[in-house]
């Protein structure tokens, strides 16, 4: 299994995919390889920030690319312009930083992100309370 340093290092191998498609304005690593739970079958987990919205077609081609870049790695690709909020959040607060094209945009969307995550965290939190709450009542289970 690589180390953390060793797999950032391979992921370089793939700036040049990063710098051809101008679309592409941030790439980062997140997942088990930052929070320490990878095992040898952990795939490595990229959420690309594109420009636009892209076609799902050119956001496949994007994955494959990636994929045949980093053979023998499995990788899990995220368009985190279409993922769900507290995936995005986490990814921003949680994730490396591998690839930045427009700092100025990549700001943007990250302003866009916690701005939005403010506003929808207490009903998450409530979901998450009333969840916890059911899961002790019917299993007896709480969640760390």
């Amino acid at each position: 299994m690589l180390t953390l340093d060793e797999l950032i290092e391979r992921l370089s191998t793939l700036m040049p995919i990063f710098d051809r498609d101008q679309r592409i304005i941030a790439i980062y690593l997140f997942g088990s390889h930052i929070d320490g739970y990878a095992t040898p079958g952990s795939d490595v987990d990229l959420g690309i920030v594109f420009a636009e919205d892209i076609p799902l077609d050119d956001e496949l081609a994007i994955a494959m690319d990636i994929d045949a870049a980093l053979s023998g790695i499995r990788v899990d690709v995220v368009n985190m312009n279409r993922a769900r909020l507290p995936l995005r959040h986490r990814i921003l607060r949680m994730g490396i930083l591998l690839f930045e094209r427009h700092p100025d945009r990549v700001a943007d969307f990250i302003e866009d992100t916690i701005l939005r995550y403010i506003d929808f965290a207490p009903d998450l939190e409530a979901y998450n309370r009333e969840f916890d709450r059911a899961m002790a009542e019917v299993y007896g289970v709480r969640r760390r």
